[in-house]
């Protein structure tokens, strides 16, 4: 059983408490290396998600929701490896790995969530239209090059992208759906619909999601933002001018809250591809 930590206000829990948690969660995480990584998990003939592969085979909707949960997974799995090596000393390096996990597992609660069927076969176009999208920018560089060789390998790779993405956009187009960048969905509504769904329909949609705001918040440890030494620094030398000299100190509590965020929305997205891919639909 997972403990749903790290949404909206909690009570303020003792050290031993958090190391509890943080224990119970790093031994979840075993489990789930093996089923996710290492195995694999597939998708029964008739289940939610065999129909809903059925539009596109080539670009399955279980092969974008799989993938958000293996990332997670394995974001996490880095994070359990090295709290089991250093303890809780690394005031940067662990959040980052759990945002990246909290993101990756809202991409799959933001697809496998809806209830209707072409829903989420449009959820699931959408994230390969953005891997092509990306993949296409970053061969750009490489199809500029004066060298034959490297330029030849890029525009081969383009070509397959192109022809992959109109692949896409036949399926979108079958759907009533048209794949172009003004109406994509970004990376927070993404984010803010998974924590929406994690906390029910009568939260406030105003407030935004818990998952967002520890989503956003390491964000900071990701990108090097000073702000995030606020208040998390402990001065060691104080000078007449009122500057010091410290220590970024990590906290037990925003470690339990973003390890535990990060676990909770994977728990849902493992729980919901479990459930789209198994049974008959019928």
């Amino acid at each position: 059983m997972t403990t749903p930590v790290g949404f909206c206000a909690v009570a303020q829990l003792s050290e031993q408490h958090w190391t509890e948690l943080i224990n119970l969660w790093l031994h979840e995480l075993r489990g789930w290396d093996e089923c996710w990584i290492e195995n694999g998990h597939d998708v029964e003939g008739g289940s939610d998600l065999a129909l809903d592969d059925r539009l596109l085979p080539g670009a399955p909707t279980s092969g974008s929701a799989i993938l958000g949960i293996q990332s997670a997974v394995d974001h996490l799995g880095v994070l359990g490896d090295a709290l089991r090596a250093s303890g809780v000393r690394r005031p940067f390096g662990y959040f980052t790995l759990a945002r990246a996990a909290m993101f990756a597992s809202a991409r799959t609660i933001w697809i496998l969530s809806p209830d209707e069927r072409e829903c989420r076969q449009e959820r699931g176009l959408w994230m390969e239209w953005q891997s092509d999208r990306y993949f296409s920018k970053t061969l750009v560089q490489f199809q500029e090059q004066p060298d034959p060789g490297p330029r030849a390998v890029a525009n081969d790779l383009a070509d397959r992208v192109a022809s992959h993405q109109a692949m896409l956009s036949a399926a979108a187009a079958s759907l009533g759906v048209d794949l172009v960048p003004r109406r994509a969905p970004t990376d927070t509504e993404i984010v803010e619909e998974a924590g929406r769904w994690l906390e029910g329909m009568d939260v406030d949609i105003n407030l935004g999601s818990g998952l967002a705001w520890q989503w956003r918040t390491h964000s900071g440890t990701a990108h090097s933002f000073p702000w995030v030494m606020v208040g998390k620094v402990d001065l060691e030398t104080v000078y007449a001018d009122g500057t010091g000299e410290g220590t970024l100190t990590p906290s037990l509590e925003d470690l339990g809250l973003a390890f535990g965020t990060a676990i909770r929305a994977t728990h849902e997205a493992i729980r919901l591809f479990v459930t789209r891919a198994s049974g008959s639909s019928e």
